[in-house]
């Protein structure tokens, strides 16, 4: 089971195509009958270590962490069937790790053979500016999500808070607050899972997605130091910490 990367490129673009096109034309008597459902579980590990939430990790050069707001988006959820042909799923979800089943969406699909999973870790640019006051309480776009900055008229792509002491317990007076909350248009990715799956008509298939919390702090965007840089709202100031974050976000994502 394989995970790729890949930041704004032709699949991108194609993904984004392939949602105009679906937006655009969902009366076209062509467009395939979603007859099935995948059920996406994301559940959090750290390392090879199931965790639940508000469970206390070691992570790197950190004793102690755990976190107390956790919720990110993934947007274009696309699925490449193994005909060649793309199939738009979901335009938008927003995960939350705090809630019951705020990691599980079931999401309908034209049955049959997939090979490629792809989702857009983020929001685009076209849903990134949109007006977070125009959607309804529940919906993940919405201002009552608390993931709208309405200082930089756009949305935190993720939002992690969190409490960490480098040496001794979470509790003590030199506990550190952590914070990163990457959003910015050129943070949008996409992350490809490798792993084939089948969809029955008239039923429901789970598909299993790891988020590996040990690799926020040391993966493909190189490693972070809780104590020395434990906050970034991507301001200029603190651009380059956000990047190095949504890469590693990236890439604790894959199949289970």
């Amino acid at each position: 089971m394989k995970r790729t990367i890949l930041s704004i490129s032709l699949v991108t673009i194609t993904l984004l195509s392939l949602f105009t096109a679906c937006n655009n034309d969902g009366d076209d008597p062509t467009t395939p009958v979603k007859d099935s459902s995948v059920k996406l579980v994301f559940e959090l590990y750290n390392d090879a270590n199931p965790m639940a939430w508000n469970d206390v990790v070691s992570v790197d050069n950190v004793n102690e962490y755990r976190m107390e707001f956790f919720k990110f988006y993934l947007s274009n959820i696309t699925g490449l069937k193994s005909d060649g042909s793309w199939i738009s799923f979901k335009d938008v979800v927003l995960a939350d790790a705090s809630k019951a089943e705020g990691m599980t969406f079931i999401l309908d699909a034209p049955s049959g053979a997939y090979d490629q999973l792809f989702l857009g870790l983020g929001l685009d640019p076209v849903l990134n500016a949109k007006d977070p006051i125009s959607f309804a309480p529940e919906e993940p776009l919405s201002s009552a999500q608390a993931m709208y900055w309405s200082w930089a008229t756009k949305y935190r792509f993720i939002r992690i808070d969190a409490r960490a002491n480098q040496l001794g317990s979470i509790g003590d007076t030199n506990d550190i607050l952590v914070a990163y909350h990457p959003g910015a248009d050129e943070f949008f990715k996409i992350v490809k899972l490798e792993k084939p799956f089948n969809l029955v008509a008239g039923s429901t298939t789970e598909y299993r997605i790891k988020v590996d919390v040990s690799l926020f702090f040391d993966g493909p965007g190189g490693v972070i130091d809780i104590p020395t840089e434990p906050q970034s709202h991507t301001t200029p100031d603190d651009y380059d910490l956000a990047l190095k974050f949504t890469k590693n976000f990236a890439g604790a994502i894959s199949p289970l």
